[in-house]
């Protein structure tokens, strides 16, 4: 456990002295998501990843705290130098706020379907206008749930849930306060390259945090009004199943980052790490040449 100032969180470290990479997971999931990719990179790398409060095997918050503070407390529990990262979604977002934040901490980073703290409204393919997220991104908010955008041009399905329509009622409605249904909504949501035990495990490790303390993320800052000002070489990566809303921001912030190479990957939706683990590995070797 790494101590975070008012509460701790549960981390996982190589230790050594190779080149460290940190791996920071969405809020559809916790730091299991980064387990093939792990696999991969073992022996190669000093591997760092920890469970966000109220995530895994993390204690709940007891109150508001901020993503980014508690990343640089990790960091610098561990006595970690620069180092590459690699952030999807939720981690994404942190990733980004410590590279405007502290850009000498981060070599490089891997944004897998990244949620941006400060991006605009995110809009359907129909031009309404979509919930905004807990750091304050404008992006459907990565959880199973809560507060999780309602798109009714969004196609996600659920596999075993009755179809495409049944998916799409899910997806649509109004978030449960049933656990066993707030899953099925994330899975419907998120999950459009199948249904499978890992990826409901995943949501399933996500959903105590939503519905009971998905008020408590501080807003880390405004990293959509910055990207430009980015001074760290990066990798996009974005599956051509992702939710159909939390697109544009993605490729807007891949166009705008100086320097970023943006990776579309098919067959993949939002569990990046999971769909694609070695294009992850490939997208973190790229920022070593």
């Amino acid at each position: 456990m790494i101590d975070v100032g008012d509460g701790s969180v549960w981390c996982e470290d190589t230790g050594g002295a190779l080149p460290p990479v940190v791996l920071l997971h969405p809020g559809v999931g916790d730091s299991r998501i980064w387990d093939l990719v792990w696999a991969r990179l073992a022996g190669r790398h000093r591997l760092i990843r920890y469970d966000v409060r109220g995530f895994g095997r993390s204690a709940p918050p007891d109150g508001r705290f901020s993503p980014l503070a508690d990343l640089r407390r990790v960091l610098d529990g561990l006595a970690v130098g620069p180092a590459l990262f690699a952030g999807c979604s939720m981690g994404g977002g942190s990733a980004l706020d410590l590279a405007l934040a502290d850009p000498d901490r981060v070599r490089g980073m891997v944004l897998a379907c990244p949620g941006i703290s400060g991006a605009p409204p995110a809009q359907n393919p129909g031009g309404a206008v979509v919930a905004r997220d807990s750091g304050g991104a404008a992006v459907a908010r990565d959880s199973g749930g809560a507060e999780a955008a309602r798109d009714p041009g969004d196609t996600a399905t659920s596999r075993d849930a009755g179809g495409a329509a049944a998916g799409r009622d899910l997806a649509d409605a109004p978030d449960s306060d049933d656990p066993a249904i707030f899953l099925e909504q994330g899975i419907a949501r998120w999950a459009q390259a199948g249904r499978d035990p890992v990826v409901v495990e995943q949501l399933r490790s996500s959903v105590r945090f939503w519905l009971h303390w998905g008020d408590s993320l501080a807003e880390d800052g405004d990293a959509w009004s910055r990207l430009e000002d980015v001074t760290v070489p990066s990798v996009l990566l974005l599956g051509d199943l992702e939710r159909p809303s939390f697109v544009p921001a993605c490729v807007e912030a891949a166009r705008r980052l100086p320097g970023c190479r943006l990776v579309r990957i098919p067959g993949a939706d939002h569990f990046v790490p999971l769909r694609a683990p070695d294009v992850v590995v490939d997208a973190l070797h790229s920022l070593q040449r």
